[in-house]
């Protein structure tokens, strides 16, 4: 995965928030431009998560998808911001 900027890191937990909300939509999607990529989940219980390279990304890569359950994507989101919070905060 390539470095995240402070924006992407943001739009990223902000993405994966969403998908810790019990009333979540069916789908969800954020870009992160400095990165190149597009992550958009399907389904609320059990989630498929596809990630993409943006059209105009640097780097080229053959799409692939993740799946997770509710009880995945709340751990997940805990683990993330605290990641989050050292690598730009500590």
């Amino acid at each position: 995965m390539p470095p995240l900027t402070w924006f992407d890191a943001n739009q990223l937990q902000q993405f994966v928030q969403q998908l810790t909300i019990d009333s979540h939509p069916e789908k969800v999607q954020v870009d992160l431009p400095d990165a190149g990529l597009r992550l958009t989940s399907t389904g609320v219980a059990d989630t498929t998560i596809r990630i993409e390279p943006l059209p105009k990304a640097k780097g080229n890569f053959v799409p692939f998808a993740i799946r997770t359950s509710g009880v995945g994507i709340r751990r997940y989101a805990r683990l993330l911001y605290q990641r989050l919070w050292e690598a730009f905060c500590g």
